[in-house]
């Protein structure tokens, strides 16, 4: 009995059909996973970093170049790697006789309660200071965070030989835990210990809306307007309580700001979206 040509026709549209959908739904796969992996991975060149830079209105400027790097401002995003490996690598130059690195983080992640968490394997460390009724020690903690990857990364990228101690600070940290951090920080700069504040500016906005927010977030440092940088959030910094610790410091030790690098994701990483970017300041403590 002959087959009907038509429902042949049929069959084959069909399974020509089948094909092209699995070959399409695989193609959509792998561009997908490619864009998510170049937005995670993805390590601008010197030329695209260059293109980064977007230098904020009525920067403060002076003429630094024959004081001393002292500690600063600096964020923990891997997108601007090479500038960070810069400051910190003449860091290093300036205070050649360092052995010790604190950093303060956000705990992006608010684990581990509300005191500053620091790590056992740093016991030694900060039992040389009156700080374990205001601090919580908590490894698991330490090991989430991201951004202490990121710090664990710039280090050896950079060739950079300190040890490391991490310090997270929680949007809830007590004002109580918040002063004796700041007596804290200003015991260890006496005893020639590096301190860097590690924050990233604005978050979650466009990058005209970023641009704004970071001029008002600089304006509120060079006033020493703590007040201020203690209401802010995510619009301009992920962490104002850190932010303002850093300004308290340089206020008090009389350090300048030598504001080295501004700059933003959205020039770096075309495929983030244009609504959802991030700002960074380098800020260098000099004296």
């Amino acid at each position: 009995m002959n087959k009907n040509p038509i429902n042949q026709k049929a069959k084959i549209r069909f399974l020509t059909d089948k094909v092209l959908w699995f070959w399409s739904g695989l193609w959509l796969i792998c561009v997908t996973a490619s864009i998510h992996l170049y937005t995670q991975l993805y390590v601008p060149t010197p030329a695209v970093l260059s293109a980064v830079d977007q230098p904020v209105a009525d920067t403060p400027t002076s003429s630094n170049s024959h004081q001393r790097l002292v500690g600063g401002i600096v964020p923990h995003h891997l997108l601007i790697k090479s500038q960070i490996i810069q400051f910190l690598v003449e860091l290093q130059a300036d205070q050649p006789q360092a052995k010790h690195l604190v950093v303060l983080l956000p705990n992006h992640h608010e684990h581990g309660g509300i005191k500053p968490v620091v790590t056992t394997k740093d016991q030694e460390f900060w039992s040389k200071y009156a700080i374990n009724s205001n601090v919580a020690y908590n490894d698991n903690t330490i090991t989430q965070e991201e951004s202490v990857d990121t710090w664990q990364t710039l280090l050896h990228d950079g060739q950079l030989d300190w040890q490391l101690h991490p310090i997270l600070v929680s949007a809830s940290t007590s004002d109580d835990d918040w002063l004796a951090l700041q007596n804290l920080i200003h015991e260890l700069i006496s005893q020639n210990i590096l301190v860097i504040t590690s924050v990233d500016f604005s978050h979650y906005r466009s990058l005209q809306d970023a641009e704004q927010f970071d001029q008002q977030t600089q304006k509120a440092m060079v006033a020493y307007n703590l007040s201020e940088i203690l209401t802010y959030n995510n619009d301009h910094v992920d962490s104002p309580k850190i932010l303002a610790l850093a300004v308290s410091l340089a206020r008090d030790h009389e350090f300048e700001f030598d504001w080295r690098w501004h700059g933003n994701s959205q020039n770096a990483q075309p495929l983030v979206d244009e609504h959802n970017t991030t700002s960074y300041f380098i800020v260098g403590f000099v004296q």
